[in-house]
């Protein structure tokens, strides 16, 4: 094979945040830090609920329930031990539910950026860092999102959203400073 295709394909990469590239050293895997983390949550905070007030404005009765399946699905999930095939269920039903409600707000500028933010393996992590009780508040969270856009009303889909973010970042953090505790 050609190096080209691959140098592309790092470039590509690089750019979009996955790897890192040091002159002169090579190509590695990105760390992240709790610094990333803090500036994605940061990111969100400001284009999500956003775009979950305008989806309210928008959005079809047909993604409606769609998305009352979907928080119906996650919230199932919580009712049972959580194996890794439920914390991969989750994570789908739940990419499935953001990008429904993303896709619905009609700006895809904003969409294709949210997207590319949450598409990093921090928010895989994200999932991986729930517990039984994080995993039902944010299934709770989900059905209040479902009942603000049911109702079309911009400001409480924006401010629930703006919780469940919130939340989120809370529970990477806690997580965090648990494993970088100085004992």
């Amino acid at each position: 094979m050609s190096r080209t295709p691959v140098r592309e394909a790092l470039r590509r990469l690089d750019a979009e945040g996955w790897v890192e590239t040091r002159p002169n050293y090579g190509v590695r895997v990105k760390a992240w830090t709790l610094q990333d983390a803090r500036e994605i949550f940061e990111a969100r905070l400001l284009v999500e609920p956003y775009l979950t007030g305008r989806a309210a404005l928008h959005i079809e009765p047909a993604d409606i329930e769609r998305l009352k399946a979907l928080a119906e699905a996650m919230f199932g999930i919580t009712q049972r031990p959580s194996p890794p095939e439920s914390c991969e269920a989750w994570f789908a039903a739940n990419g499935e539910f953001h990008a429904i409600i993303t896709a619905t707000a009609n700006n895809a500028c904003l969409d294709h950026s949210l997207r590319s933010m949450k598409e990093t393996p921090l928010i895989k992590w994200t999932f991986d860092t729930y517990g039984d009780e994080d995993r039902e508040r944010s299934a709770r969270q989900h059905f209040e999102i479902v009942s603000a856009l049911e109702q079309r009303n911009a400001a409480w889909a924006e401010a629930i959203t703006r919780c469940h973010i919130l939340a989120a970042e809370k529970a990477v953090l806690d997580r965090y400073d648990r494993e970088h505790r100085s004992d």
